[in-house]
C-alpha cells in the first residue's frame, strides 16, 4: 500500500549534516511515509553516511553530479505518496512538522502547498538573526499576498519548506533546471496556479553557511543569478497579467530589498515574455540553452550594466513609465487595428452579398452588365487595397483608413442605389449616433470629461449615456489622449490631448471652455502619468472635480475632487482607506436592446461575451468549456469576441478535439449581439478580475442564468452567491447542473431580469449622476 506522504532529500558534499537531516526526518510524530534521498554524485563521505541507516522506509538512488533541480526531479519522478515534502541535506525538520502539515492539506481542500516559519540556524545548529525573514513576513502578513511576499523578500527562503500535493506538478511541472532560485520560480508557479497556506509556527531549521549556493551570487556567479532571478520573476508576473506598475508594492520600497538590483530588469523581461507570448517549455529553455539568442543578449545587458555606473532608480523609473505609456498606445492601436479589421470585414460581406444578389438576378438585369462589369474593377481595386492595408504595419493602417472608410461608404452606396432600383432592401448601418434626447436649456452649466480613451467599451459608453441624458441641462465635451480616427460614436464632441506635455496646458483648455465641473474618468495603471497631468491642471484653474473609479485600483486621491465615484462595492473596496466623499453608482444599461423578443431560452448551449484580453480573463479560461463539453458532449458553445488569447483558445479546443462544439465570432458589432444571446441557455463568467461587467447585466435582462468564479463584482451583480464558485471542476459542474435542470434555469433567468431592471437600467444610473452634478456645483462644495 503507498505510504501517504513522500519525503524526498536531495544530497550533496553535506557530511557534516546529512545525518541529523535524516534523523530530523526519522523522529517525526507522522509516521506513514517514504523517505528518498537523493545522493547527486557527492565527493566527500556523504553517501557513506546516508548507508549507515538502516530503515525499509528508506530508498537511497545515486546519480552523476547534475545539480538541486535534477536531483529534486529524480526524486518527484520516483514518489508514491499522495503528498510531498522536500528537506535539503543541510537543514532539518522540527519534530511535527509533517504531522502538522498533513493535517492542513487533509482539512482544506483549496490549499495545494503549505509553509511554516523559518529558524535560521549556523553550522553549529545555533539560531541567526535574519532581518530580511523578518521583513518578508511583516509584508506578507500586511498584504496577505504570497505572491508579492515571495518577490518581494522571499520568506519561504528554501524548497525545504515546501510541502505540497503532488497533483499540483500537473499544473507547475517540475523544478526547472535553475543554480541559484528553482526555489522561487515553484513557490510562484504554485501560488499562480493554486492557494499557497503560511503558518507562523517555526518548524524548519533553515542552515546558513559558507557552502550555500546562495553565496555565490555575490562572486562569479553574480551575472547568472541576476539573469535567473529577474526572468522567473517577470515570467510570473506576465502569466498574472501584471507589470511592476500595477503589481500592489511601491516601488521605492522594494529597492530596499535583495531584489531591488533587479527591478529595471524585470520591468524589461515583462515586456519581452509578453510581446514574445512565451509559454512554460520555451521558457525552461531560454533558461537552459547557453546558445538561446535571447539569453545571450540578457546577459550581455546585465554585464555591461554592473560595469557601468548605475543611474539613480528615479530615472529608470521615468524610462520605465514611458516604455508603459508607449505599450499602452500600441496595444490600444493593436486592439484599433483589430475593431477596424472586423468592420472591413463586415463592409466586405457587405458587398459580396450585394453582388450575390445583384447577379442572381441576372434574367432582369442584363441592360446593367456594364454597370455591374464596372462595379467588379471597383471591387477588384478595393481587395487590392486591403491586401496593401492587411500587409502593412498597424500605424500605417490607421493613417490611411478614412480614406478607405469613405471609398467603402461610397462604394457600397452606389451598389445599394443599384439594388434599390431592382426593388433589393438596404441593410441597417451599424453606426451609433449621438443625440441629446431632450430640449437643450440655455446658459446650462459647462462639464468637461476626461478619459485615457474613447473606445468602443463600459467607461465611454457612460459618458455617451450622460452626453444624451443630461445634455439638454449639461454642456459636455470629451478630452482624451486617445480617440480612434474613425469613431464608433458619431458627434460627441471629443478633443485630442495625446500630446499632452505639461499641466498648464489642460488648463487653459478648462479656461477657454469655462468649464465649472470637470469629470475624470479614471483607471490608473499605464495611463497614470497622463491623469497626473489631468488632476494638476487644476491647481492652476480651480473648479469641482468628479472622479470616477471604473476598474479594480486605488482611486487618484486630489483635494480638488469633490467626489469619488464607483462602478461598484467591490472596486470601491479595492481602495484602502476609502475616501469619505465617495458613492457606488452602478453603470446602467439600454436594457431595451437586450430582450427575448418571445424567442424561448435553448437547452445544451453556453457561452460568454468579452474581449479575450488578460485584463479580465486568462490562458486557462477556456478550459472550464472544454471541460462541460467532455462532461456534455452535446452542449455548445458560443466564444463571443476578439483579442489576443482567440488564437490560443482555437488551439486549445482543437487539441482536445472539440471543434465542431465550439463557435468562435471573433469582434462583434454591438447591433449583432442581441442576437447571440438569444442563442444561449446560460452565460457563463470566468473571469479572474471583473469591477462590473456590463455584458453580464445583459444576459441578465435576456433572463439567462450568470455564472462564473468567484472574482470581483460579478458576484455583487448578480447577487446569488450559490452561481460562483472556484475551480475550474466546481464550475464545469455548476454547469452541467442548470444544463440538465431546465426548471432552475428558468427560475434564475427571471430573477436576474427582475434584478437587472431594478439596479441597473440607464435611468437609474443617469438620475444618481445628475444629483452628483448639482450637489458638486452647489457653492462651497
Amino acid at each position: 500500500m503507498a505510504p501517504l506522504l513522500t519525503v524526498i532529500i536531495p544530497a550533496y558534499n553535506h557530511e557534516d549534516f546529512v545525518v541529523e537531516a535524516i534523523e530530523s526526518v526519522l523522529s517525526q510524530s507522522f509516521k506513514d511515509f517514504e523517505l528518498l534521498i537523493i545522493d547527486d554524485g557527492s565527493t566527500d563521505s556523504t553517501l557513506d553516511l546516508i548507508r549507515t541507516f538502516d530503515d525499509p522506509r528508506i530508498t537511497v538512488i545515486v546519480q552523476d553530479n547534475r545539480g538541486a533541480a535534477a536531483a529534486l526531479n529524480r526524486g518527484l519522478e520516483q514518489a508514491k505518496g499522495r503528498y510531498i515534502s522536500i528537506l535539503n541535506s543541510d537543514d532539518r525538520y522540527h519534530p511535527d512538522r509533517l504531522q502538522i502539515l498533513c493535517e492542513i492539506l487533509q482539512n482544506n481542500s483549496q490549499v495545494q502547498l503549505a509553509v511554516t516559519g523559518i529558524n535560521v540556524i549556523n553550522s553549529e545548529g545555533k539560531s541567526e538573526a535574519a532581518g530580511w525573514l523578518e521583513r518578508g513576513r511583516d509584508y506578507y502578513r500586511k498584504s496577505g499576498s504570497v505572491f508579492f511576499a515571495a518577490i518581494r523578500d522571499n520568506f519561504i527562503c528554501t524548497s525545504s519548506n515546501f510541502f505540497f500535493r503532488r497533483e499540483l506538478l500537473l499544473k507547475t511541472g517540475l523544478f526547472l533546471p535553475l543554480r541559484y532560485c528553482h526555489d522561487l520560480d515553484f513557490i510562484l508557479q504554485a501560488s499562480v496556479h493554486g492557494e499557497v497556506r503560511c503558518l507562523d509556527e517555526v518548524l524548519l531549521g533553515y542552515r546558513v553557511h559558507g557552502c550555500n549556493t546562495i553565496k555565490e551570487s555575490g562572486t562569479d556567479g553574480g551575472e547568472l543569478f541576476k539573469f535567473e532571478v529577474s526572468s522567473v520573476i517577470a515570467y510570473a508576473l506576465g502569466q498574472k497579467g501584471l507589470s511592476l506598475r500595477t503589481a500592489p508594492f511601491f516601488l521605492e520600497e522594494i529597492l530596499q530589498t535583495q531584489m531591488g538590483s533587479v527591478l529595471d530588469l524585470v520591468a524589461l523581461m515583462v515586456g519581452f515574455f509578453k510581446g514574445m507570448s512565451f509559454d512554460r517549455q520555451q521558457f525552461s529553455q531560454l533558461l537552459v540553452d547557453a546558445e538561446h539568442p535571447l539569453k545571450i543578449a540578457l546577459l550581455k545587458l546585465i554585464r555591461e550594466r554592473d560595469e557601468k555606473s548605475k543611474l539613480p532608480w528615479s530615472m529608470y523609473y521615468d524610462i520605465l513609465e514611458k516604455y508603459e505609456e508607449k505599450q499602452s498606445t500600441i496595444s490600444m492601436m493593436s486592439q484599433t487595428l483589430q475593431e477596424k479589421e472586423q468592420q472591413l470585414g463586415v463592409f466586405e460581406n457587405k458587398v459580396a452579398d450585394l453582388n450575390q444578389r445583384i447577379f442572381s438576378q441576372n434574367d432582369t438585369l442584363e441592360s446593367q452588365h456594364d454597370q455591374i462589369a464596372l462595379q467588379e474593377q471597383k471591387i477588384e481595386w478595393l481587395e487590392g487595397v486591403l491586401n496593401e492595408i492587411y500587409s502593412s504595419r498597424g500605424w500605417l493602417w490607421l493613417t490611411r483608413y478614412r480614406k478607405l472608410y469613405d471609398n467603402l461608404q461610397n462604394l457600397i452606396s452606389k451598389i445599394s442605389r443599384a439594388a434599390e432600383d431592382n426593388k433589393l432592401p438596404e441593410k441597417e448601418s451599424c453606426e451609433y449616433r449621438v443625440r441629446i434626447v431632450h430640449p437643450v436649456n440655455e446658459n446650462r452649466p459647462r462639464v468637461v470629461h476626461a478619459i485615457a480613451n474613447v473606445m468602443t467599451g463600459g467607461s465611454t459608453q457612460l459618458v455617451v449615456d450622460l452626453y444624451e441624458r443630461l445634455g439638454h441641462k449639461y454642456e459636455q465635451v470629451v478630452a482624451t489622449m486617445f480617440a480612434p480616427e474613425t469613431s464608433a460614436y458619431h458627434g460627441l464632441p471629443v478633443f485630442d490631448f495625446s500630446g499632452l506635455a505639461t499641466a498648464q496646458e489642460f488648463a487653459e483648455f478648462l479656461k477657454e471652455r469655462k468649464a465649472d465641473l470637470l469629470h475624470v474618468h479614471y483607471w490608473g495603471e499605464c495611463d497614470e502619468s497622463w491623469y497626473r497631468k489631468i488632476f494638476a491642471a487644476t491647481e492652476f484653474y480651480s473648479c469641482p472635480v468628479v472622479e470616477n473609479i471604473n476598474i479594480p485600483v486605488s482611486a487618484y486621491l486630489h483635494p480638488a475632487v469633490s467626489r469619488y465615484v464607483f462602478v461598484s462595492n467591490y472596486a470601491a473596496t479595492y481602495t484602502a482607506p476609502l475616501p469619505q466623499n465617495s458613492q457606488v453608482i452602478y453603470p446602467g444599461s439600454h436594457l431595451s436592446n437586450f430582450t427575448r423578443q418571445e424567442v424561448e431560452v435553448p437547452d445544451d448551449v453556453i457561452g460568454m461575451v468579452y474581449r479575450l484580453e488578460a485584463d479580465k480573463l486568462n490562458e486557462e479560461s477556456i478550459e472550464v468549456f472544454i471541460e462541460v463539453v467532455k462532461l456534455r458532449p452535446q452542449t455548445r458553445v458560443y466564444i463571443i469576441g476578439g483579442g489576443s488569447f482567440l488564437a490560443g483558445y482555437q488551439n486549445r479546443v482543437a487539441e482536445e478535439g472539440f471543434t465542431d462544439n465550439f463557435v468562435f465570432t471573433g469582434y462583434v458589432p454591438y447591433a449583432e449581439l442581441p442576437a447571440y444571446y438569444r442563442k444561449l441557455s446560460l452565460f457563463v463568467a470566468p473571469v479572474w478580475r471583473e469591477s462590473f461587467g456590463q455584458v453580464s447585466t445583459f444576459a441578465m435582462n435576456m433572463e439567462l442564468p450568470v455564472v462564473g468564479y468567484r472574482a470581483g463584482g460579478v458576484c455583487e451583480m448578480i447577487g446569488c452567491e450559490a452561481c460562483f464558485v472556484q475551480g475550474k471542476d466546481a464550475l464545469a459542474a455548476l454547469i452541467v447542473d442548470l444544463l440538465e435542470d431546465r426548471q432552475r434555469r428558468i427560475e434564475l433567468g427571471r430573477a436576474n431580469q427582475k434584478r437587472a431592471l431594478e439596479l441597473f437600467s440607464v435611468e437609474s444610473m443617469v438620475e444618481k449622476y445628475d444629483q452628483v452634478y448639482s450637489q458638486g456645483l452647489e457653492p462651497g462644495m
